[in-house]
C-alpha cells in the first residue's frame, strides 16, 4: 500500500514486526464521492509554512475544515490533459469515532488507481498500531453508475500514530481498476494504539521551520525541520498538495536528514510529487511520524 509514500513502507513493515497485524472491521463511517476525474493526492502530519492548521476540536463543523490560503497560491502551468478532481463536501468529525475527507483520486503513469485523503481521529486517545491491527485503516469501494461495487481494496493510514482530534493520510490502489463511476471511503479501523509501541515511535517531535513548492518539471515540496523532542530522531516528512476545490490532489514522502536528526537540531527533506507536471496546487501541508 502507499505506493507513493515510499520510505513510509519500511514503517510499515516495523509495525507488522511487532504484531500490529491488520484485520477486517465493520466500517465505522463512511461517505460516498461522485468521480469526475481521476487525480494524484498526497498527505502530512502537522500543518506547515501557509498551509491552516486542522481544528483542535474533537467536533469540528464541515466548515471547519482546511481552506485554502490565498497567499500560499502556486500555479504551475495547466496540463491539457489533466481533468477535475472530486470535490465531495469535507465530513464532520464525530466525537468518538474517526471519519476521512478531502478525498480524490488519480491514475498513475502505470495505469494504477490511487484513492487518497486525510483521515481524522475523533477519539480522546491516541490512534496507532496495536495487537489487533494497525490501528487507523479505510476501506475503498469503487461503483458503477448503478450503485454496484464492482471493486474493493483496504487502504493504509501514516503517519502510524494519530493524536486525539488529529489527522493522517490515507491511500488505497487498485492495478487494473474496473470502469467505475463513484467510490465510497469506509473507515474500517479506529483503534487505540498499544502503549509498548507508543514509548518506541512516540517520543519525538519535529516542528516544520520552514517549506516551499518548486514547479519546474512537476511539484517538488522542500523544508527543513527541527527536532524538538528529548532525543534523537528518525522521521519521514509526508506531504499533501491540495487543489484549488480544497481536495488533495498529490501525496508523496521523503525522509528527513540527517538521519538521526540529534535533539534541538535542524534537518532538511525534499519530496518530489509524482505525476504532478502541470497541476495547478493551492496550498500544501507537511505532516512527521513513523
Amino acid at each position: 500500500m502507499l505506493r507513493t509514500l515510499g520510505p513510509a513502507l519500511l514503517v510499515a513493515v516495523a509495525a507488522t514486526l511487532v504484531g500490529a497485524a491488520v484485520t477486517s472491521r465493520t466500517p465505522l463511517q463512511a461517505e460516498s464521492f461522485d468521480l469526475r476525474s481521476r487525480i494524484p493526492m498526497i498527505a502530512a502530519d502537522s500543518a506547515v509554512g501557509a498551509s491552516p492548521s486542522p481544528s483542535a476540536s474533537a467536533s469540528p463543523s464541515a466548515s471547519a475544515s482546511v481552506s485554502p490560503s490565498p497567499s500560499a497560491t502556486v500555479s504551475p502551468s495547466p496540463s491539457p490533459s489533466a481533468s477535475p478532481a472530486p470535490s465531495p463536501s469535507p465530513s464532520p468529525t464525530v466525537t468518538g469515532q474517526c471519519s476521512t475527507r478531502k478525498a480524490g483520486s488519480f491514475l498513475d503513469g502505470e495505469g494504477v488507481l490511487h484513492v487518497v485523503g486525510e483521515f481524522v481521529n475523533g477519539k480522546s486517545t491516541v490512534i496507532g498500531p496495536n495487537d489487533t491491527n494497525n490501528g487507523a485503516e479505510v476501506t475503498v469501494t469503487l461503483k458503477n453508475a448503478a450503485g454496484a461495487a464492482v471493486a474493493s481494496e483496504s487502504g493504509l493510514v501514516l503517519p502510524l500514530f494519530i493524536d486525539p482530534g488529529g489527522d493522517a493520510l490515507f491511500e488505497a490502489y487498485f492495478d487494473n481498476p474496473p470502469a467505475f463511476s463513484s467510490f465510497d471511503v469506509s473507515v474500517s479501523a479506529c483503534d487505540t494504539a498499544s502503549p509498548l509501541l507508543l514509548q518506541f515511535f512516540f517520543r519525538v517531535e519535529l516542528t516544520t521551520v520552514t517549506s516551499s513548492v518548486t514547479t519546474a518539471g512537476g511539484l517538488t515540496v522542500s523544508g527543513t525541520a527541527r527536532n524538538d523532542g528529548s532525543e534523537e530522531a528518525s522521521a519521514v516528512a509526508f506531504v499533501a498538495v491540495y487543489g484549488t476545490d480544497g481536495n488533495i490532489t498529490r501525496i508523496a514522502s521523503a525522509d528527513v536528514s540527517p538521519d538521526p536528526l540529534p535533539v534541538g537540531a535542524t534537518g532538511a527533506f525534499t519530496v518530489p510529487i509524482p505525476e504532478s507536471t502541470g497541476l495547478t496546487a493551492s496550498f500544501h501541508r507537511v505532516w512527521y511520524g513513523p
